[in-house]
């Protein structure tokens, strides 16, 4: 088994924090005095995602009825006889044929009326922000009189905990 002596400033050192030690132990835990503590903030990005919907009419033609179509083609047929036969008398059929074609798209297209389908269309976007937020402290301490500095994660008070490694430099 291996003795390790301390002496000189280290044993010194050692009585002034108060620290008890145990012969051959590799380390030890030991406090230290807390000299600042500073807030540590980053800006952190957040995607928030938020549904946007619109609605739509999609319009389109429908036909009620054919009612349209028949009046008109019977009104058209009616008219284009009637303006035939009487510039020529023979081509009266061709005339009722034409005019009853012409009356019953026109009467079609009157029998048509619009009617309108509701239509919702919806997509995701995304509301970005940024915050500042708490990540840590820089925290400065003194230990056997030198300042030394970590980041901690919470707030210390007015001590830190601290886990002193004793190693041996070399055999005399």
């Amino acid at each position: 088994m291996k003795l390790i002596r301390i002496t000189g400033p280290v044993c010194v050192a050692l009585m002034l924090a108060g620290t008890p030690m145990i012969a051959g132990a590799d380390s030890y835990i030991t406090k230290a005095k807390v000299i600042d503590s500073t807030p540590i903030y980053e800006s952190i990005r957040h995607r928030q995602p938020i549904e946007v919907c619109r609605d739509d009419d999609d319009g389109y033609q429908h036909r009620s009825s054919v009612t349209g179509a028949v009046v008109g083609s019977v009104i058209g047929a009616a008219i284009g006889s009637q303006v035939i036969s009487s510039h020529h008398h023979h081509d009266a059929v061709a005339g009722t044929i034409v005019g009853g074609a012409v009356g019953a798209a026109i009467g079609s297209q009157a029998g048509m009326k619009p009617q309108y389908r509701p239509h919702r269309q919806c997509h995701t976007e995304y509301d970005i922000d940024y915050r500042e937020e708490l990540v840590g402290y820089r925290v400065t301490y003194l230990y056997q009189g030198k300042e030394y500095q970590t980041r901690m994660q919470k707030r210390p008070g007015r001590f830190v905990r601290l886990r002193v490694e004793v190693s041996l430099l070399d055999d005399y």
